[in-house]
């Protein structure tokens, strides 16, 4: 690696010709560092960037005074506003129209920050206040509890928004305790017949059996969901079939994918709910709006030293896997540019 800011501009600008003759600098470079204040960097960004970015996420300074910020913390609100709303202006000409914005606040700003970002955004555009649980209910504040001054500060928010209405989100699992609904193993033998077998019954297998069975095969473990009272009136003719018949029977949707029916009941697979991590296989359930699975990054994470107000690398993962594909761009320009860095080399 070489820091070319150490050379005059002139050799700097030949240096950039000379690579560039050989080599296309976006296709063999895994990102921009620009090491500049954030208004200047944004406004440098416009013309080559402009309505090209997937995904920004910023973690600005709370203005709390004594939390040791690299940017200046404790402005007025109204100064500290001004400084949010003229980068963030900047940052959504950068943003292409199926792309969103995230931006990590404290109790402090939270109200005054997502009025401001629905001025910039539209409220139509505000798609979720998160809650992400950073810490624990003890320590030394239990002091303050006791003494009725506040309650446990075990929460951020992250304030999520769309640049249109039409924006989607990939949805994703958090691990959660086994649910012992999914005990039917279904499948088709060598000879093309239905097999099926309720684990629990069948195998009298305990819970803790039935989850380690199920985790470790999971292509075609099913729960049978009998709620289906939205079903249209195709699906739900072979449904009763299969309440009297005893049989699977199956069903092709309108989107070609064919659906698993028995006893009367749409049978939900497995194999999406689970979850992998260091490791390790969880039962995944559909998240919420409250991340409690994240936890605190460690002074060491992604072997990136930063310690004041680094986010967990899981954080920031979950975000990007949310709102981008591979190659899509992703912008952060405050505080956690060497997080995103680990991540791609990830």
């Amino acid at each position: 690696m070489v820091d070319t800011s150490l050379y005059p501009p002139s050799y700097q600008q030949k240096l950039l010709t000379l690579i560039s003759e050989t080599l296309d600098l976006d296709k063999n470079t895994g990102g921009v560092l620009i090491h500049s204040d954030n208004f200047q960097a944004l406004n440098l960004l416009q013309a080559r960037y402009r309505e090209q970015v997937k995904c920004i996420y910023i973690d600005p300074p709370y203005n709390t005074g004594n939390d040791g910020f690299i940017y200046k913390d404790n402005y007025q609100h109204s100064s500290w506003l001004t400084i949010i709303d003229n980068r963030t202006r900047l940052a959504k000409k950068l943003l292409s129209k199926d792309a969103a914005l995230f931006c990590q606040i404290s109790d402090i700003e939270n109200s005054n920050l997502n009025k401001l970002m629905c001025s910039i955004f539209g409220e139509k555009n505000h798609r979720e206040t998160i809650s992400v649980i950073t810490s624990s209910k003890s320590g030394v504040n239990a002091i303050n509890v006791k003494r009725g001054e506040h309650l446990f500060k075990i929460k951020e928010y992250i304030q999520f928004y769309s640049n249109s209405p039409e924006f989607r989100f990939k949805y994703f699992y958090t691990p959660d305790k086994y649910n012992n609904n999914y005990k039917w193993e279904i499948y088709k033998d060598i000879g093309g017949t239905w097999r099926v077998c309720d684990l629990k019954k069948e195998k009298n297998l305990s819970d803790q059996e039935l989850e380690k069975y199920a985790l470790d095969n999971p292509k075609n473990i099913f729960s049978i969901e009998k709620n289906n009272s939205k079903a249209g009136e195709g699906i739900k003719a072979v449904l009763e079939k299969s309440k009297y018949s005893g049989e699977v029977e199956t069903f092709i949707d309108k989107n070609g994918n064919e659906k698993i029916l028995y006893q009367g009941g749409v049978c939900v697979p497995l194999l999406e709910r689970v979850v992998i991590e260091n490791g390790k296989k969880y039962f995944g359930v559909l998240g919420s709006d409250i991340w409690d699975d994240i936890g605190q990054a460690s002074g060491s994470e992604g072997n990136v030293s930063f310690g004041n107000g680094k986010k967990p690398e899981k954080l920031l993962k979950r975000i990007i896997e949310m709102t981008t594909n591979e190659n899509d761009l992703v912008l952060d320009f405050f505080l956690v540019v060497a997080q995103l860095h680990a991540l791609h080399k990830n």
